[in-house]
C-alpha cells in the first residue's frame, strides 16, 4: 500500500510538471519612454498590468523578476530593464522564456502613445503589436485591454450583479476606559467598538517597516460616519456603502471625535502599514492586487462595478481577511504624497477607476481639502 501511494505521488508530481510546461513562459520588461517621462510606480504598474493579463488567461506564466535580473547582471545588460528588441530576446532565451513582452510610452501631441508587442524567442521575430494613443491620466487604464487585444482575449463589459447588502453595526462609545482589543495573531478580527478590525503582524526589514496594527477589516460605511458625525456626505446615500465625499481634512474631524467617543486613538494608516496589511500582513502576500492575481475576484472597479460603488465586503478579501483594499474607493492613508507636501497620499483605486490604480504597488495622491465620490478611508489603531 505504502509502495502505491508513493508511485501516484510520483505521477500527480510529473502530471503538475507537465501541466506548468504547456503553459508559455513570458519575460516582461519595463517600459521605456520617450519624449515623456513616467514615474517609477507606473512603470512597475505598467508590466504588472501586463503579466497579470497574459497569467488571466491561463496559458501563460511569467519569468520571475529576480531571474530576469540576475541574466542581465551577468550578461551587463542595463539593470533597470530597460532592453532593446535584440537584448530582451537574448535576456528571454537565458531565462527559459518562450515569448518576450516590451512596451514603449511615447509622448505625442500631449498625449501617450502606448505600444506593446511580443516577441518569439526562438525566431526572433514580432509576434503581435498593438498600439494606442491615450490621454495622459489614462495610460493605466489602457494597458489591460490593449495588452487583452494583443493575445486575442475578447473584452467585454460586465453588469454588476444584485448583491446583499451587509448589516452594519453603529460605533458605540466604550466610555473613557477602552477595553483591550485583544491578541495579536495576523489577520485575527476584533470589534470593540462598532469598527470590526483585523490585526496584522509587523514587519521589521526591507522597504516596509513597520510594528503590529489594527486596521479596518471593511472601509468605513456611511452608517459609521453617520453615527460620529451626524451628518452623511456621500452622493449616493446608503448605510452599507463605503461613506465617500469626504476630504482627508473632512476624514480628521471623523477620527477626532471618534476617539472621544471610545477612549481610543484610531488614525489613518501609514503608507506603510496599508501595503504591508494589502500584502496580507505577515503573510507576505505577493500578488498583484489585494487579495488575488484576478482583478475581478477582489475589486469593484471600472470593467465590473457598473459605474457605482458597492456594499462593503462583498468581493474576496485578501488573506488576512481585510475587504476592497483594492476598488470600491479610493482610501486616504496619512502620509503627504512627496516632499513638497502639498498631497496626501490615496491608495487602492475605486470603482470608477481602471485596474492600473488598482494595484497594490500604485500611488496616488490627492488634495487634501477635496472631495470625490471615489474617495473613502479605513481607520487603524496602534496595537495595545
Amino acid at each position: 500500500m505504502k509502495h502505491i501511494i508513493i508511485i501516484l505521488s510520483l505521477l500527480l508530481f510529473v502530471q503538475h510538471l507537465f501541466a506548468q510546461e504547456e503553459k508559455l513562459r513570458v519575460a516582461v520588461f519595463d517600459p521605456t519612454s520617450s519624449g515623456t517621462a513616467i514615474d517609477e510606480g507606473s512603470k512597475v504598474a505598467v508590466r504588472e498590468l501586463i503579466s497579470s493579463t497574459f497569467v488571466n488567461t491561463g496559458k501563460y506564466i511569467i519569468v520571475e523578476r529576480s531571474l530576469l535580473e540576475k541574466v542581465m547582471k551577468e550578461q551587463e545588460f542595463s539593470n533597470s530593464g530597460v532592453v532593446d528588441d535584440n537584448q530582451a530576446t537574448e535576456i528571454g532565451k537565458l531565462a527559459g522564456a518562450h515569448k518576450v513582452v516590451i512596451s514603449v510610452v511615447t509622448l505625442v501631441g500631449g498625449r501617450n502613445m502606448l505600444s506593446v508587442k511580443v516577441i518569439d524567442v526562438k525566431t526572433a521575430t514580432i509576434d503581435q503589436q498593438k498600439t494606442k494613443l491615450v490621454q495622459t491620466n489614462d495610460l493605466l487604464d489602457a494597458v489591460e485591454p490593449l495588452t487583452q487585444e494583443l493575445i486575442g482575449v475578447a473584452v467585454t463589459a460586465q453588469t454588476a450583479p444584485t448583491l446583499p447588502k451587509k448589516n452594519i453595526e453603529p460605533v458605540h462609545a466604550n466610555a473613557t476606559s477602552a477595553a483591550p482589543l485583544g491578541g495579536q495573531r495576523n489577520g485575527e478580527s476584533y470589534n470593540p467598538d462598532g469598527i470590526e478590525l483585523v490585526y496584522i503582524a509587523g514587519v521589521g526589514a526591507g522597504t516596509i517597516a513597520t510594528k503590529g496594527f489594527y486596521i479596518g477589516k471593511y472601509e468605513v460605511t456611511q452608517a459609521q460616519w453617520e453615527a460620529i458625525m451626524g451628518n452623511n456626505p456621500s452622493a449616493k446615500p446608503d448605510p452599507s456603502h463605503p461613506v465617500n465625499n469626504v476630504s482627508w481634512n473632512d476624514v480628521k474631524q471623523f477620527l477626532t471625535k471618534l476617539n472621544e467617543k471610545t477612549g481610543r486613538n484610531y488614525r489613518l494608516p501609514s503608507e506603510s502599514e496599508w501595503v504591508h496589511a494589502a500584502r496580507g500582513g505577515s503573510n507576505n502576500d505577493n500578488y498583484e492586487y489585494a487579495g488575488s492575481r484576478r482583478i475581478k475576484d477582489v475589486a469593484w472597479y471600472d470593467q465590473t462595478s457598473g459605474s457605482n460603488v458597492h456594499p462593503v465586503g462583498t468581493k474576496k478579501p485578501n488573506s488576512a481577511g481585510i475587504y476592497d483594499m483594492s476598488g470600491n474607493v479610493f482610501e486616504w492613508c496619512e502620509d503627504w504624497f512627496d516632499g513638497k507636501q502639498t498631497h496626501r497620499v490615496r491608495r487602492g483605486g475605486s470603482w470608477h477607476d481602471g485596474g492600473g490604480h488598482c494595484l497594490v504597488l500604485t500611488r496616488n495622491r490627492f488634495l487634501p481639502d477635496k472631495r470625490t465620490t471615489t474617495i473613502g478611508f479605513r481607520v487603524v489603531c496602534s496595537s495595545e
